[in-house]
């Protein structure tokens, strides 16, 4: 096999808001059998013109690495690894998390990564040695005696289709725990969902809201969620983060129940909670769905209040959220959000 130095590399970063740049990642990747993902940044190892290896990541994340195979032997990967990770590093993320195949799990462990998730086709891996560890033991205060149950939810916003589920889900436990997602994914700040969470179920005594953090349905544990299209990666993702709220999460609050909604429009959302019902009795965990709540024949729906202030009709979006949610759509905060939402509409 032919040799080569370290000077024969040369290292260039491809910014991801050209068009020019997108392009040559995508045809590199299209390479390998890989689709182009949203990116932060990306960058490419090149010998003379030709792009030989490359890596980006988006938030915390690092993906979408390759490296030609006539230069595998070469450590390439290992060298846009490092770059990445001390560029995500010097922006003060301590925590970086690497989706792979479960045959790269070698690969990455040797360069200082801990696997904390799996599924069939791929692997869940972070660069804290106790990250996920550290999450679950912090839960451990708000443990409580009797049948546990728990609710993952994003609340954009915070709906009475919400509190319903939360008062079908108390009637089937002692003690309820809702995980508000704090991927800032959503129209609403994950502050404010998870105040209007907190404020919504405040005269129900046992019920206990916590951040999600980086490990309940955010774009660390399944990024696949958060890109509405149904697919053999979306399945991969949710069973990987299934895989994670049932070895760490479910565990440190002793939880034996998991609560969802029925999702008669999205089909991915669905697809997750087949996937939710197949996968948690693996744990001793039981997964209960119960039909979403009816207003004016139809389910209601964050996405249906969202449409209703995009419109500018903040009485009729209050028909479907508790006094508490709908108070907030007239604060000056509440009043910006929903004139970022008519942008977004515009």
């Amino acid at each position: 096999m032919e040799s080569f130095s370290e000077d024969t590399f040369e290292l260039q970063e491809l910014p991801q808001s050209l068009r020019s740049s997108r392009k040559l990642v995508k045809d590199f990747l299209a390479k390998f059998d890989l689709t182009y993902d949203k990116l932060d940044a990306y960058v490419g190892l090149f010998v003379d013109d030709k792009m030989v290896a490359g890596g980006g990541y988006q938030g915390s994340v690092i993906k979408c690495i390759a490296v030609d195979p006539i230069y595998q032997q070469c450590g390439l990967a290992n060298k846009v690894i490092s770059y990445l990770c001390s560029e995500l590093w010097a922006k003060g993320l301590a925590n970086l998390f690497v989706f792979t195949k479960p045959n790269n799990s070698s690969q990455f462990t040797g360069m200082g990564f801990h696997l904390i998730g799996s599924a069939d086709a791929a692997i869940l891996l972070e660069s804290s040695k106790n990250g996920v560890a550290d999450f679950a033991a912090a839960l451990l205060p708000y443990r409580h005696s009797g049948v546990q149950g728990a609710i993952v939810m994003n609340a954009n916003p915070f709906t009475l289709g919400h509190r319903y589920l939360v008062e079908r889900a108390i009637s089937n436990c002692d003690h309820l725990h809702i995980f508000v997602v704090a991927e800032e994914k959503s129209i609403f700040p994950f502050a404010v969902r998870k105040k209007l969470v907190e404020e919504g179920t405040k005269d129900l005594a046992n019920v206990t809201v916590h951040s999600g953090g980086q490990y309940i349905i955010s774009s660390a544990t399944f990024p696949a969620y958060f890109i509405k299209e149904l697919s053999d990666v979306a399945k991969t993702y949710a069973q990987l983060d299934i895989n994670v709220f049932a070895r760490y999460i479910a565990p440190a609050l002793s939880i034996t129940k998991r609560f969802v909604g029925s999702e008669p429009t999205d089909a991915l959302t669905c697809a997750y909670n087949e996937i939710m019902q197949s996968e948690l009795p693996k744990f001793a965990i039981e997964s209960v769905i119960f039909d979403r709540k009816i207003k004016e024949k139809q389910p209601i729906s964050a996405s249906s209040v969202r449409g209703f202030l995009t419109k500018g009709d903040i009485v009729g979006a209050s028909q479907f959220v508790p006094a508490t949610t709908a108070a907030y759509f007239s604060t000056p905060e509440g009043r910006m959000v929903i004139e970022k939402l008519k942008g977004i509409d515009g």
